[in-house]
């Protein structure tokens, strides 16, 4: 006959049995992952026996089989009683002792301003039951206020368990069942928080910043402190420049330049027969130049008297245009007039025609510091992401790197480096792409970082990248840098934030100690028997369970495809351990008599359950060609009836057979 042991977990005493009070144990069941899953087990007896039980929930809780092997171990997650028609219940699953809310509501001008409530927790249910925790979602257009009020609420109904009550005739015997529940489940009533492996302004952006734009071309410059402050080019070097952004120059008009608004016009050639007259006219029979206009600067080629820059200061009709300066000589020629493009700018440069010019843009590279926002452990940096977009065709890369320096500006030191190809990189949009850093490079709270981004190969008019930055939304830890051809830096006209995500990555199995250290009250110790090679992020923001999390990392396993399984002991010890490969002689056989034994002879342990086992099939001569190919069996979940000794043994999800076995 199968017996049970109670435990008081706050003494740990055994518990001594009310007089003429029985517990009769009528079924368990356990899993491969995880061990020990539900016990169901009857009570009866005098009432003043019976009721007392009710002070047992929480107790652990233990199954004997007759020989007197523990066949199975947990705690009693609830407890109902009925004497006649009247009846009472009380469970676990009805208790949240420590309480926090999620809430939402939407300022004057649309923001949504999201956040959670600091936890609320009572103290002496703590005590008794340990940490219950519940994470309750307000909902939207909740004001904090409001949802630190639905906390305190809540906790003062869920502090302790809620009792269920129906009433009726009472009888002269009560009876009663203790549902019980495998200690692997108890890492459902903590959050897991790691607050490590992450630093990010993970927003889209607005806008964008230029990298490894630039070019050497010849220009004209207008200034004209009533009139022009252009630059002019003709050919397609202009289209990178932006609206506030600052250039530096060297050659023609050297010095800095800041951008105002965006090129306009388009490049426009006429070639053909064309008519230069000293009087400064131009005559074009196509009748294209006509279509100009005032202001517009033209480059004449191909002729042997007029060749140069010239400015439109008149057209007289569609085919007649004068121009400054007043240089030109009487010729007819096949040749070419271009008119050019241009943008504004800010300062008034010196009107200059045609100079050999080298723009390069404030920004061509790019850094953004970061500081870790939590003041935790030092961690190693595996990967940065930035969004990207490619223009035109580049053939280089694209670089990241991590960089030392201090609060203003990054140093030299390089900490990690990768690049991209750029036929990696999307042209029509941007996207999150992401750099390895090789997980070596350790950073601390209270340090600066720079992820400076940059291109392998030189600048490019029409050839180059864009990544992704944000005016409305500012990185308050660090801050964006735009870096010059002479290696300074410089803060941005419109401040902005370079939208990036840097992430570490530790071992599963180190997570899993850390987890089981922080995260797991009723687990008392951890043995993990077998060493993984695989490695994940570590950041968790407390919205799930360490259960959960526990049993991801459970499935990401050692490595090469094998999982870990686990199981808690009596003595509440964690043992994970490699699912064990399918052996050619497994210990365990399940006989044609449809019992249940060991291979090599011997009976397997009455109401024990072989879960994360292979087992033998020993299949009857009428079916074994259609049981053959089920041996050996792994046994992913197993519960077993004490009234009929019948033990039931479930397959992966993927094998739809299953067995009903009996003691023998």
């Amino acid at each position: 006959m199968f017996s049970v042991t109670i435990i008081n977990p706050q003494t740990g005493n055994f518990v001594m049995l009310p007089t003429d009070v029985t517990l009769t144990p009528q079924a368990w069941s356990a899993i491969a992952v995880g061990g020990n899953e539900n016990a169901s087990i009857a009570m009866s007896g005098p009432p003043d026996g019976v009721w007392q039980e009710l002070r047992w929930l929480g107790y652990q809780i233990r199954i004997y089989n007759p020989q007197g092997d523990l066949v199975w171990w947990g705690h009693i997650s609830e407890i109902n009683i009925t004497q006649g028609a009247f009846g009472a219940g009380i469970s676990l699953e009805s208790m949240n002792n420590r309480i926090r809310v999620a809430y939402s509501f939407d300022l004057a001008d649309g923001t949504v301003i999201r956040g959670n409530t600091a936890w609320a927790q009572d103290d002496a249910s703590i005590a008794r039951y340990g940490v219950k925790e519940l994470q309750h979602s307000g909902g939207s257009d909740l004001l904090d206020t409001v949802a630190d009020s639905t906390r305190d609420s809540l906790l003062d109904q869920l502090k302790y368990p809620v009792p269920t009550l129906s009433t009726g005739q009472s009888d002269v015997l009560a009876n009663g069942t203790l549902t019980c529940r495998g200690d692997f489940f108890y890492l459902d009533w903590q959050y897991y928080t790691e607050l490590r492996g992450r630093e990010q302004s993970n927003t889209s952006g607005n806008t964008t910043n230029s990298i490894g734009y630039g070019f050497t071309a010849n220009l004209s410059w207008l200034g004209n402190v009533d009139e022009e402050q252009e630059l002019w080019a003709f050919t397609q070097v202009l289209d990178g420049l932006e609206d506030g952004m600052i250039i530096d120059v060297t050659g023609g008009n050297a010095g800095t330049w800041t951008i105002d608004g965006t090129a306009r016009g388009e490049i426009q050639t006429v070639t053909g027969s064309i008519e230069y007259q000293e009087d400064n006219q131009i005559i074009d029979a196509s009748g294209i130049m006509g279509k100009w206009r005032n202001g517009n600067l033209i480059i004449v080629g191909g002729t042997t008297l007029n060749d140069g820059t010239y400015q439109v200061t008149k057209i007289e009709d569609k085919l007649e245009i004068n121009v400054e300066p007043k240089t030109l000589a009487d010729e007819t020629v096949i040749s070419s007039a271009t008119r050019g493009y241009n943008i504004n700018l800010v300062e008034l440069p010196t009107t200059a025609y045609n100079l050999p010019s080298t723009v390069t843009p404030r920004g061509y590279i790019l850094a953004q510091s970061f500081q870790l926002e939590h003041n935790v452990s030092s961690w190693t940096v595996d990967s940065i992401s930035v969004r990207l977009l490619r223009i035109g065709s580049p053939t280089d890369s694209i670089r990241v790197e991590l960089r030392s320096g201090g609060a203003t500006n990054p140093s030299t030191t390089v900490l990690a480096s990768n690049t991209l190809a750029a036929s990696s990189i999307f042209d029509t949009r941007a996207g999150w792409y992401s750099f390895g850093m090789g997980n070596t490079v350790s950073v601390s709270f209270g340090t600066h970082y720079w992820i400076v981004v940059s291109r392998t190969g030189a600048n490019d008019p029409t050839n180059y990248y864009k990544v992704s930055i944000d005016e409305d939304v500012p990185y308050t830890l660090g801050s964006m840098k735009l870096g010059d051809t002479s290696g300074g830096w410089h803060t941005r006209t419109e401040d902005a934030t370079m939208p990036f995500i840097v992430k570490g990555k530790e071992l599963i199995t180190t997570q899993i100690t850390n987890l089981i250290t922080n995260y797991a009250q009723f687990v008392n110790s951890v043995e993990i028997l077998d060493a993984s090679t695989t490695q994940g992020g570590q950041t968790r923001v407390g919205d799930t369970t360490s259960l959960v999390e526990l049993r991801k990392f459970l499935e990401a396993g050692v490595g090469g495809g094998r999982r870990y399984l686990c199981r808690m002991t009596p003595e509440r010890t964690m043992i994970i351990y490699e699912e064990p490969e399918q052996p050619d002689y497994p210990q365990v056989a399940i006989r044609r008599d449809g019992s249940v034994g060991l291979l090599r002879g011997g009976t397997y342990p009455s109401g024990k359950l072989p879960v994360g086992q292979w087992v033998e099939v020993q299949s009857p001569g009428q079916v074994r060609d259609v049981l053959a190919q089920l041996s050996p069996y792994f046994v992913e979940r197993a519960e077993y009836d004490a009234d009929s000794g019948q033990t039931r043994l479930e397959p992966r999800q993927d094998d739809p057979f299953d067995f009903r076995i009996r003691d023998g």
